[in-house]
């Protein structure tokens, strides 16, 4: 007489393959670095990024998501590369940084800290992993702050709205400047006016 098991091997295989098709793997054994990271090393780190047609830039996380992979950041310095706007979305890991998704290149950002940012592309939203020099911001790394460091773009509405501060600053003390010059001459005419008549008086 055959075991047990012999009678239902077709239902125990069939149930074993639908674990093996369903089942997702980590991606933690997906993806290494080929190369260990190169920390900031002075402004030749700085020109290599140039030469590179790279981006490096200052910025704080004010918040992140997906297991703190994903970080938005207030963009505070360009150091290298485009014009950028005043928050960029930094994505520190590759795929969908769903929760069952890992990699061992996953970066992770620790919300309100600053960070000197070197992403693998040149344009938002950033791509970055811990392969990148993407490393916290330090008084020794802002020593290599490159002279041409620059702020990021205003938001749209920003220069209409400080057009019309200044327009509006300028306008005031001119117009008490008009108002006071319009006051004194009609003060003049007047006190003329009335020299004349009492010369024509005393004329008489």
């Amino acid at each position: 007489m055959k075991p047990w098991i012999w009678r239902y091997r077709a239902p125990i295989a069939a149930a074993a393959l639908l674990l093996l098709a369903s089942y997702t793997p980590s991606r933690s054994a997906l993806a290494s670095c080929a190369v260990a990271p190169t920390p900031p090393d002075g402004l030749n780190f700085i020109q290599r990024i140039a030469a590179e047609g790279g981006v490096a830039f200052v910025g704080t996380v004010v918040s992140t998501d997906s297991g703190d992979r994903l970080a938005h950041v207030r963009v505070e310095q360009i150091w290298v590369g485009p014009d950028l706007p005043q928050t960029v979305e930094v994505r520190g890991g590759p795929g969908s940084l769903a929760s069952n998704e890992a990699s061992s290149v996953d970066r992770r950002y620790d919300s309100g800290r600053r960070y000197l940012f070197v992403p693998t592309n040149n344009s938002p939203p950033f791509e970055d992993n811990s392969c990148t020099a993407t490393t916290p911001y330090t008084p020794s790394i802002g020593q290599f702050a490159p002279s041409g460091a620059r702020g990021p773009l205003l938001d749209s509405s920003s220069p209409t709205q400080d057009a019309a501060s200044i327009a509006r600053s300028l306008v005031s003390p001119i117009s008490a400047v008009t108002y006071a010059a319009g006051g004194i001459a009609l003060a003049a005419v007047v006190v003329a006016g009335l020299g004349a008549m009492l010369r024509s008086r005393h004329g008489h």
